[in-house]
């Protein structure tokens, strides 16, 4: 079973190496002195949206997990025919499959669905569920974070100098994966003081 919830794609780009990585990588494949400052130090960098467990079956392995999916957005700009509801909701939460470590392809709970129609029908937004859409720089528009990551990586791979697109997927990481969300004061402080 997957330990941490890594894309092996990431990892290949980050150590400029065309690899075969594992399905399921660890984090101590992540490359960098700083990386492996923030993964060791994490649990002490305040999360600032609330948790949201939902249990989500994987379709790839069929398997089922407790996963924070982050803050539900919901779609309302188009009509939802219900075969298809969930493709008008975004989740912010950055997840992957705990067993075979797949992403973006879930069968979602009712739990979802539930938490989607109240906050519709209040028309208002709370820690977990807001009305509205999520776009990413480009103007395009994933039902998942790791699809989003996706998105960003294959730009990457085709320009790898791009720093333009390297901030963005840092923005994504911070701003788009809710559980792992960081202060950025609150992280130099906490960089600052192992260095020193």
């Amino acid at each position: 079973m997957p330990t941490s919830q890594i894309n092996p794609f990431l990892i290949n780009l980050l150590k400029h190496e065309d690899l075969k990585v594992e399905d399921s990588p660890t984090v101590s494949q992540l490359p960098g002195k700083y990386t492996q400052l923030i993964v060791k130090n994490k649990k002490l960098i305040t999360p600032i949206i609330k948790e949201n467990h939902h249990m989500m079956t994987c379709k790839s392995c069929g398997r089922k997990g407790k996963y924070d999916v982050g803050q539900l957005v919901i779609n309302v700009e188009e009509e939802v025919k219900p075969a298809r509801a969930s493709r008008h909701i975004q989740m912010t939460g950055y997840f992957r499959c705990k067993h075979c470590n797949a992403a973006g392809d879930w069968e979602l709970p009712s739990s979802i669905y539930l938490q989607s129609i109240v906050s519709t029908l209040s028309m208002g937004s709370s820690e977990t569920t807001i009305v509205g859409k999520s776009l990413l720089f480009d103007g395009s528009w994933h039902l998942y974070s790791t699809d989003a990551e996706v998105h960003l990586l294959r730009i990457l791979e085709e320009n790898p100098h791009d720093s333009f697109i390297w901030n963005r997927l840092v923005y994504f990481a911070i701003e788009k994966c809710r559980e792992m969300q960081l202060k950025v004061q609150s992280i130099a402080t906490q960089i600052f003081s192992v260095l020193t």
